[in-house]
């Protein structure tokens, strides 16, 4: 009698996994296992079986598969599910697919955006329960990452076409040849693209709507569950083994549980909030997160455990060694991952699904000298040590200044100058060559590649006393690293514009920010850190980036418009197929104000 009180009162949607009917039940805030089972008269058992994770403990909003029993199948159906869902096994292929559910390899193609045949166990794919219309038709080009041991003959032969109309396409492939992990674009049609100079429309018929890797249709839909896995590093879990720091770089000082990292944890809060924001907004997210205590064995055994094969995004680890344990496993399985705070993540030249969140400190010098202001500058002077602490970094940046500056216009009017400039023991006398170094009538940059503080606050005094006493206009370019340094003296920065790097900072004056430190304080009982702005930032980019282009966002990354609170996100990829890295940076001047940013 139990089922067909639920038949007759349950509205739940229903799903189709495997040939084998579920009503879907979204848990309510105090229900429990035995209830949900009361009221489908269903079996624990039964439950738990479809529901494995349900040993983790329900959770208010978590989405459950009831097993529909036989007596009740097929009721309520007034309107035919446009697809079921089929979960994977070893051994299946596309073809089996097609003939198993009777719809055309093309179709199931479609509706999960395949880029090739090839499928992973345990891949949730949507199959069509009819067929399709050939939107392929109208495409000029689909995508293609190039698996180790393809050629172009294959391809060609795997899609259809011919292998000029790919060279058309990918003139680079003729030069170089097909690398693992490469994108090439593959024509819909043979003939691909019509030669420059061809004409082919009628004029009284409306051309097709041409779908790109970054059209609507490619979106994750809100009727789909994002699955979202979040690996920090919340207790230490035995003897720490990675010492790298992560960014934004605070005191770990937790007033949460003991033996939890308070910067994490704030994250993690962070994070949360994120989430919560696109659950309001009608999107469906299953939120995984893991304790990875710092512990690389661990990791290894949390990739072969199979807990992240359902992962449509993985942010985290946090420490590099951890990345690298996670990147190719991640890379392998076409699931994007994000390095959420470490600016010294490796570079995986073969994982274009890794992304670096905080770009790295040459990355930031290198934008800087990108963004000096140059106009009016007749002199850019950089100030290094002789000693070999920094050669490396100053021969780096001596460089892209002389790069940058013959770039812009009006370069034969700037001159670039090096200045090796030893600490002085007297702070009160000057180096008669940075003086004659200094443009006597105009505006002069100057820049201190230098990350020892002591060196840095003697270059700085001597600046400002030339800017004092013989009147020089000066304006002082730092690095990053000088943010966390606490001797320096703040008169000496404000007089002297000292401009730094970040690629963090927070407008107090917004909208955005208001709001977010209003729900902080509200949900938590207490402020939110650098590290909570970053959770937030981080969860809001990516998820929103899945929610409007699909998993293959990684395409269209520069038409991307997200709100953020701390971050200026500008992804790069570091060749053809590598890696991502953020160089989006602010530029931020010390002021009798505070830190304010410039050319925003």
């Amino acid at each position: 009698m139990a089922h067909a009180a639920v038949a007759d009162s349950v509205k739940d949607e229903r799903i189709v996994v495997n040939q084998r009917e579920y009503w879907v039940h979204t848990v309510e805030k105090g229900e429990t296992l035995y209830a949900i089972s009361r009221r489908y008269g269903i079996s624990l058992t039964e439950i738990a079986t479809a529901n494995p994770d349900i040993y983790y403990g329900l959770k208010k909003g978590a989405k459950l598969r009831i097993p529909i029993p036989p007596s009740q199948r097929g009721k309520q159906d007034t309107v035919r599910p446009e697809f079921v869902i089929h979960i994977v096994e070893p051994g299946e292929n596309l073809f089996q697919l097609s003939r198993q559910y009777g719809i055309s390899v093309r179709s199931i193609r479609l509706a999960n955006r395949l880029k090739s045949d090839t499928l992973r166990v345990h891949e949730t794919l949507r199959i069509p329960t009819q067929e399709l219309p050939n939107a392929a038709d109208t495409l000029q080009f689909i995508v293609h990452v190039v698996a180790k041991g393809e050629s172009l003959f294959g391809l060609a032969k795997s899609y259809g076409v011919g292998q000029d109309d790919i060279l058309r396409l990918n003139p680079e492939v003729e030069a170089q040849g097909l690398q693992a992990g490469q994108v090439v674009r593959i024509p819909t049609k043979p003939g691909g693209v019509p030669e420059k100079g061809e004409e082919d429309f009628t004029p009284a018929t409306p051309e097709p709507a041409v779908v790109s890797p970054c059209d609507a249709s490619v979106a994750f839909g809100k009727g789909r569950t994002l699955e979202v896995a979040l690996i920090l590093p919340f207790t230490q879990g035995g003897k720490r083994r990675d010492d790298t720091p992560v960014e934004p770089e605070e005191e770990a000082v937790s007033s949460h549980s003991p033996g939890v990292d308070g910067r994490f944890l704030d994250f993690y809060q962070g994070f949360l909030l994120a989430v919560e924001r696109y659950k309001f907004l009608g999107y469906s997210i299953r939120l995984k997160v893991i304790d990875s205590q710092q512990n690389p064995d661990l990791l290894n055994g949390l990739v072969n455990s199979g807990q992240l094969e359902e992962a449509n995004l993985i942010v985290g680890p946090v420490y590099p060694k951890a990345i690298s344990v996670v990147s190719q496993w991640a890379a392998a399985r076409r699931i994007s991952l994000v390095s959420p705070l470490s600016g010294k993540t490796p570079s995986f030249e073969a994982n274009p699904f890794l992304f670096q969140a905080n770009p790295s400190d040459i990355t930031q010098i290198r934008q800087m000298v990108a963004n000096l202001p140059l106009e009016g500058v007749r002199r850019v002077v950089m100030i290094s040590e002789t000693t070999p602490a920094d050669e490396d970094l100053a021969n780096n940046v001596e460089l892209m200044l002389q790069s940058e500056v013959a770039r812009r216009p009006g370069a034969d009017s700037i001159t670039v100058q090096v200045v090796n400039h030893a600490q002085a023991n007297d702070p009160r006398k000057t180096d008669p060559n940075i003086n004659r170094a200094l443009d006597p009538r105009g505006l002069t940059l100057v820049i201190v590649p230098s990350t020892r503080e002591p060196y840095v606050s003697e270059v700085l005094g001597q600046l400002n006393t030339l800017a004092i006493r013989d009147k020089r206009n000066i304006r002082v370019f730092g690095l990053p690293k000088w943010l966390k340094m606490e001797n320096l003296d703040f008169a000496q920065l404000i007089n002297l514009h000292v401009t730094i790097a970040s690629p963090f900072y927070v407008d107090y004056s917004s909208q955005l920010v208001s709001n977010f430190i209003d729900d902080y304080r509200s949900t938590y009982r207490a402020e939110p850190s650098k590290f909570a702005f970053q959770g937030y930032d981080v969860a809001n980019y990516f998820m929103g980036a899945i929610f409007e282009y699909g998993e293959d966002f990684r395409y269209c990354l520069p038409s991307l418009q997200v709100p953020l609170l701390q971050n200026s996100f500008r992804f790069v990829q570091s060749q053809q197929f590598g890696s991502y890295e953020s160089t989006g940076i602010y530029l931020i001047e010390f002021t009798k104000s505070g830190l304010m940013p410039i050319g925003q």
